[in-house]
């Protein structure tokens, strides 16, 4: 849900023993959804081989061990630095309605030119390209309609007609007053010869 509304992860910390996965595990499935964010693994001095572990596996960006007591000294200014390394990266929110779909399809093209054309920010995103096949599984598609458009709330929109994707990204579909001096229909290449 994080990633479909374009919600960005700074710091991802695990503890290394957990009820469904170990912490190792739970990081490597993060790398794939959220590359740039930070890795931290919280492990018993027992567990340090974890650790090292984590380095070579999902490399891991920091680990701590248990107990961080007291945590203004050994829990804090490990975040705060990795808060700033991450803040510092490439891997700023961007707040804009995605589209993932294939470069040669006509519908994924008119998607694209429907949001330019209405000013609309998106991203564009290949279906073939990893970051398109993330957004595709984090929305539940397979990929087999195309495009997927992703609204900034984070809602997919699967192969979406005119209106309902203007609907969904916040575009009038309805007049806002009952009387209009001059409405212009038509107004494209055909419209302008005949004028």
């Amino acid at each position: 849900e994080l990633k479909l509304r374009g919600d960005l992860v700074a710091v991802i910390l695990a503890d290394y023993r957990m009820p469904q996965m170990n912490g190792i595990e739970f990081l490597e499935q993060a790398l794939d959804v959220y590359p740039g964010a930070r890795r931290v693994l919280l492990t018993a001095y027992a567990d340090t081989n974890a650790a090292i572990d984590a380095i070579n596996v999902v490399d891991l960006d920091h680990y701590l061990l248990k107990p961080w007591d007291p945590p203004e000294e050994k829990l804090y200014p490990v975040l705060d630095d990795l808060l700033e390394a991450w803040r510092c990266s490439d891997f700023r929110p961007v707040p804009a309605t995605k589209v993932v779909g294939h470069r040669w399809s006509a519908r994924s093209s008119d998607v694209r030119e429907f949001l330019a054309r209405n000013q609309v920010p998106y991203r564009w995103y290949s279906a073939d390209e990893p970051e398109g096949r993330r957004l595709l599984a984090a929305a539940g598609h397979d990929g087999q309609r195309l495009p997927v458009v992703i609204t900034p709330d984070g809602a997919p929109l699967v192969e979406p007609e005119a209106p309902d994707l203007a609907a969904r990204v916040g575009l009038a579909t309805t007049p806002t007053a009952d009387f209009y001096d001059l409405v212009v229909i038509g107004g494209g290449p055909a419209g302008l010869g005949s004028a």
